[in-house]
This record gives C-alpha cells, sequence and structure tokens, in this order.
C-alpha cells in the first residue's frame, strides 16, 4: 500500500502469514534492489485470520535485513515495510520476504477406527474371474479372497467361508504439522497384557502408511480380543521429537470353530426316514441347518423351537420319501446335515437310511 496516488513515503503490508497452528515465529529475512534512504520493518501477530484488537501492536521498527522477530506466540503474523525515498526514479524495490517458525510437534489423530460390517458375498471377482468370492461390505468396500476350496451353496453371506475368517479394519488420520503417517495394528485377547502384531511380524515395527488393514484370524483362538491401532509421525521428526497416538477398538468376539454336530440319528419310517440331531457351539448362536436329501436336493431343517437363535439346537424332521418326480435313488439312502453357527463356520455329517 502506497501513499495517496503513489505518493512517497509508502508502506506495503503482506498477506496475514498462516503457521498453521500457534507458532514461535523466528526470523524474517528480506532481500531487494536499493534506493535511497533506509527501510523500515515491523511486525504484529494474532490468532484470528485477519487483523483485529485481538493483535498485538506493531513491534518496534528494525532496518537490518536479517531480523529476530519479537512477537509471542501465535498462529498469523503480518509484516510491514515503510518506504523512505519520497523520488520515484529512486524507489527501493522488495523483492523476496521470507520468515521462519517453529512449531511443536503434535501427534497425529486417528478417526473413524472401525471394522468393516459384511453386506453380502457372491462368487467372482476381478481376479481370475469365478474362481473367487468377492466380499462386500456396508461402506461401500470390497475384498476379494482366492477360492481353494469347493464352495458351499448357502446363500448370500453364508457362502463366504473362504473369506469368513479375515476382519477388515479402516480409519482416517490426520497430522497437526502436516508430517507423513504411519500406522501398526496389535490386538491382545481379553484378560491377558499380551499386544501382538496382526501381520505377525516383530511387535513396535509400524508397517503401513494405509488407512486400512486385514487380519487374518483363521489361527487366532477362539475368544474376546482387543484391537490396538498406533499412528506416528517418526518418518518425519527425529526420534526423540516423534509423536504416537492410540485408538483401541473392542472387544470383538472370533469364533472360527464350527458348531458341534451329536446324536445324529437317521430311523426309517413307512413313507421314508426321520432324522434327529443336536448342534452345540461355543460362542455364537447356532444360526441355520438344511438337509441335502438322498437326490441332492436341499430344504432348510428348523430346529424343535422353530427359531435358530442359542448355542444349543435341537432339531428333528420327519421326511416323506421318495417323493413323487423323484429319480430312483438306490439305498441305503445317503443324506447330509449341515448346520452353521452365527460366525459363519460350517459343520457337515453324512447319515444313511437303511
Amino acid at each position: 500500500e502506497l501513499g495517496e496516488d503513489g505518493a512517497r513515503p509508502g508502506q506495503a503490508l503482506s498477506p496475514a502469514v498462516d503457521g498453521g497452528q500457534i507458532v514461535d515465529w523466528g526470523r524474517l529475512i528480506w532481500w531487494g534492489d536499493g534506493g535511497e534512504g533506509e527501510l523500515k520493518w515491523s511486525v504484529r501477530g494474532g490468532n484470528r485470520s485477519v487483523p483485529d484488537d485481538s493483535w498485538t501492536e506493531w513491534s518496534r521498527s528494525w532496518r537490518d535485513s536479517d531480523h529476530e522477530i519479537d512477537l509471542p506466540a501465535s498462529r498469523f503474523l503480518q509484516w510491514r515495510v515503510e518506504f523512505a525515498s519520497k523520488n520515484s526514479d529512486a524507489a527501493w524495490k522488495v523483492m523476496e520476504v521470507s520468515v521462519s517458525a517453529w512449531q511443536d510437534n503434535k501427534a497425529p489423530v486417528i478417526a473413524d477406527f472401525r471394522m468393516e460390517h459384511l453386506k453380502d458375498v457372491h462368487l467372482g471377482g476381478m481376479m481370475n474371474g469365478g474362481e473367487n468370492v468377492t466380499q462386500r461390505f456396508r461402506s461401500g468396500l470390497q475384498a476379494e479372497f482366492s477360492r481353494n476350496v469347493v464352495p458351499n451353496t448357502w446363500a448370500g453371506p453364508d457362502r463366504g467361508a473362504q473369506g469368513r475368517s479375515v476382519r477388515i479394519f479402516t480409519w482416517q488420520g490426520t497430522d497437526p504439522n502436516g508430517d507423513r503417517i504411519s500406522y501398526r495394528l496389535d490386538y491382545q485377547r481379553a484378560g491377558t497384557e499380551a499386544w501382538r502384531s496382526v501381520s505377525a511380524r516383530r511387535p513396535g515395527v509400524y508397517e503401513t502408511s494405509e488407512t486400512l488393514a486385514s487380519w487374518d484370524t483363521s489361527e487366532v483362538p477362539d475368544g474376546v480380543y482387543n484391537l490396538r491401532l498406533t499412528a506416528s509421525d517418526g518418518r518425519d521428526n527425529p526420534k526423540h521429537l516423534a509423536r504416537e497416538n492410540e485408538e483401541f477398538l473392542g472387544p470383538l468376539l472370533l469364533d472360527n470353530t464350527p458348531p458341534k454336530l451329536s446324536e445324529l440319528e437317521v430311523e426309517p419310517t413307512a413313507n421314508g426316514f426321520v432324522v434327529k440331531c443336536s448342534a452345540q457351539d461355543m460362542y455364537t448362536a447356532v444360526a441355520g441347518a438344511r438337509l441335502i436329501l438322498p437326490d441332492g436336493t436341499v430344504e432348510r431343517l428348523d430346529p424343535a423351537d422353530r427359531i435358530c437363535d442359542s448355542l444349543s439346537e435341537d432339531f428333528a424332521a420327519e421326511v416323506i420319501w421318495p417323493r413323487e418326480g423323484s429319480p430312483e435313488v438306490a439305498k441305503p439312502w445317503q443324506i447330509k446335515v449341515e448346520v452353521r453357527d452365527l460366525g459363519g463356520n460350517l459343520v457337515t455329517q453324512m447319515g444313511s437310511v437303511p
């Protein structure tokens, strides 16, 4: 900003320089093309983006080109330079101004740390076409798994046994200083003190900069677990200044063991056969059962109380067999009972009708 109609002396004001957070200001350094007289520099600071009454007064002015700034810690700074020459032919030309500041390092911030919940499962995927299983989650995320076992024909999410033991976790991370963030995901069995890395690498090592991780729980004992996500800005700070932050998730119940199917009895009747069995599970409710008939057709097998909703269920069904239109099947008739729990674990047992 110069004087009216370009008259001298005039002054130039910077926009508010944003430190990003409250900072300790360092030095102001400038250079330019010399004119008559000397330039007078001063600064002021505050915590609002537009200077107002909350800002400091202008500092005492100085004339040197490399000057230590004397201001209280603040987020914003504005500098001012006053031009001394009245002769426009000998005016100063200020070419560059730089201001330094020190930010105290602050820990990264973790938000929205969660386990993705399964919406549905379908066969096939981008990799190897129909040979894979694709899981779709409520958030819209998709995960694809190789399928190297004979698939079952349960509908919907219940068919995803191949990827069932893999838990998917997502989160958001920001750093107040703009540092790069690295993450580590650990698990702990409830009632114990030890934390172990989800990826089974060395404990304490930051393993990813992604905001997504998968945990294959297939070799972890069933039970209740807690998850711990640690974020570090160590890549951009000396070790003694690096900061960490933690977020926890849980309790999370892991159940990778099929129900126990017992007391399977198949007895012939005048019009077919009666099938009876019991199913028990340690951690999650028995969620469904079905009967594969001698000709391979499938029908639902309901418990005695009609609803699969507890850790133990008893099943009994009288089946009319053979049925009209069924192909002839030689005796003994072979049947199969399948029971799954709420965790998606499946148990199968064969029986025969003499």
